[in-house]
């Protein structure tokens, strides 16, 4: 590529196979399996290494940053090294994703969701599951505008009290685990952790200031 440095070497049969088995994705297992014989194996490695020092073998992203369908060629990739299970869920994600720019706010809450599923099935199958509750599940649900909320407080929390409202309903909902979902909040109000943000409960005329002493509740502390 233009302004990048290069190399010329004297062409050789280890590396002209080598450039032919670099045309699909391989790790350098792979390569050195394709190479040698299993008891040549670690001499195939020792080889992939002085190629990775002299910077001859690097390792490329299947996706480039200006690819206009990032995960169709994801899947074409992962396709064309033989995980084609990997690849189907890739397209599951891609086609909810596709369906999501023409959906309305209702069909836009299913398919929230079922994106979640099907990127923590991804992650797993690729070996790299997600936590739960982790920050891909709350940017997820996070609504537009403004800090996002803390966790709501379950029944044996300690009471917090509220301080401004800078939201106006309807405002991004969570279960007891932090998780964001498309349900009332259950308790109506959250922590004073959410800095700038805590909120009245759901379906009051707007702002409103809790009073000293008081939990969100509204039962005396």
């Amino acid at each position: 590529m233009p302004g990048q440095d290069e190399a010329e070497v004297a062409a050789s049969a280890p590396l002209e196979r080598l450039a032919g088995l670099c045309r699909t994705p391989a790790t350098p297992a792979r390569l050195a399996a394709a190479l040698a014989a299993p008891g040549d194996r670690a001499a195939a490695m020792a080889y992939l290494d002085q190629l990775v020092d002299a910077g001859l073998l690097v390792p490329v992203p299947p996706v480039g940053p200006q690819e206009a369908d990032p995960l169709g060629r994801l899947a074409a990739w992962l396709r064309a090294g033989g995980e084609s299970g990997l690849a189907a869920q890739v397209d599951e994600v891609a086609d909810a994703t596709r369906k999501f720019g023409a959906a309305g706010p209702r069909e836009r809450t299913v398919l929230l969701a079922l994106l979640r599923d099907r990127w923590t099935a991804l992650m797993a199958s690729a070996g790299r599951p997600a936590a739960r509750g982790g920050p891909g599940a709350a940017r997820a649900g996070r609504g537009r505008g403004g800090p996002a909320p803390g966790p709501c407080p379950t029944a044996s929390s300690p009471p917090r009290t509220t301080r401004r409202c800078a939201r106006s309903p309807p405002w991004p909902s969570c279960t007891t685990s932090g998780t964001w979902c498309a349900g009332p909040c259950a308790t109506g109000s959250w922590p004073a952790t959410a800095g700038a943000g805590s909120a009245t409960p759901s379906g009051t005329s707007g702002p409103r200031r809790s009073r000293p002493g008081r939990t969100p509740s509204g039962t005396r502390s």
